[in-house]
């Protein structure tokens, strides 16, 4: 089975300033999500121990458990010195009757004694949160992604020098998001991942459907990756904004990540200011911006949250960090 797979969800062009947003849907291995999550031009939603049951995890763990792409050899620093093949050597009467264990099938060995274990645990009564954990060196994680640049990431880690499970998935990012096709919004459509079902992905002026029904339905989705399952109804989306609580009580935690994949293209995105210029067109006055620009770059690239030339839908939400109106 493949460790690493990516696909493109909605893929959409700014009309007025050609500045692109992706949303991906990926799955690797749980290995490498340390790394994966320190990229934070990069909003994320993924799969998490404490939602998924238990038995759902035992049952890909021990037919399908993620591991590695490479078993490489040691070497000093943090890269390997290549594919290696030495046998494993571990107290098991089946191994030890072949002298040793080819490594995927240590690591299968590995996987089926943490899944043993974390089963005892959870037939003991224990929480998803304390069984999964103990098998989530085995865990392949599904995730939703959404970028405006993706350029430091795959420079950083479509590279030889990067761990090759991170690697092999710098790479399917790349293919997927090079064999993609950008849908072109104008200002006041919206960049909306899952809504319209699979190859749609976006929300039109005009278009006759609820624009906060299409907010409210890709939201859903982005925050079902906890999961693993996707249901796309507005009867599920409505249920799980409540459970969010997106604006409602901002005396209460929001739970607003699923929320920053969602966005509309920025009126003018911004150029560098030049002395001389019409001072209403500074992109460096907050008194120009329009709601939800939340910073601007050094060359006058106007920024909400993480996402560049694209106003995110969680900067227009109410209290969707403590302490701000």
């Amino acid at each position: 089975m493949n460790q690493v797979s990516a696909k493109v969800v909605a893929h959409s062009k700014a009309k007025q300033t050609g500045k692109e947003i992706v949303t991906f849907e990926l799955e690797f291995p749980r290995i490498v999500l340390a790394e994966f999550n320190t990229h934070n031009a990069l909003s994320k939603n993924s799969s998490s121990s404490r939602a998924i049951p238990v038995n759902t995890m035992l049952d890909q763990v021990r037919n399908s458990p993620a591991m590695p792409v490479r078993f490489g050899a040691a070497n000093k620093g943090m890269q390997d010195a290549g594919e290696h093949k030495e046998l494993v050597i571990v107290s098991n009467e089946l191994a030890e009757s072949w002298g040793g264990m080819y490594p995927e099938d240590a690591w299968h060995y590995a996987a089926n004694q943490a899944a043993d274990l974390a089963q005892a645990f959870h037939e003991a009564g224990y929480a998803k949160q304390i069984c999964n954990r103990l098998i989530e060196a085995f865990q392949r994680m599904k995730v939703v992604m959404t970028a405006t640049e993706l350029v430091n990431f795959l420079w950083l880690r479509d590279h030889p020098a990067a761990d090759p499970t991170i690697e092999a998935l710098a790479k399917e990012i790349k293919r997927a998001y090079i064999n993609s096709e950008a849908v072109e919004l104008n200002v006041g459509d919206w960049h909306v991942p899952y809504f319209g079902g699979e190859g749609v992905g976006y929300w039109l002026k005009g278009c006759g459907i609820d624009l906060k029904e299409a907010l409210d339905i890709s939201a859903s989705c982005c925050a079902q990756a906890s999961y693993r399952k996707l249901d796309d109804s507005l009867e599920k989306a409505k249920s799980v904004v409540d459970r969010l609580n997106l604006g409602v009580n901002i005396n209460e935690p929001m739970h607003v990540s699923p929320t920053e994949h969602q966005a509309t293209p920025i009126e003018k995105a911004g150029t560098a200011w030049v002395e001389g210029e019409d001072f209403s067109n500074n992109p460096f006055d907050p008194e120009t911006w329009q709601e939800g620009i939340t910073h601007v770059k050094k060359n006058g690239t106007l920024c909400s949250g993480n996402l560049e030339g694209w106003v995110q839908y969680r900067k227009l939400i109410k209290g969707n960090c403590y302490g701000e109106e």
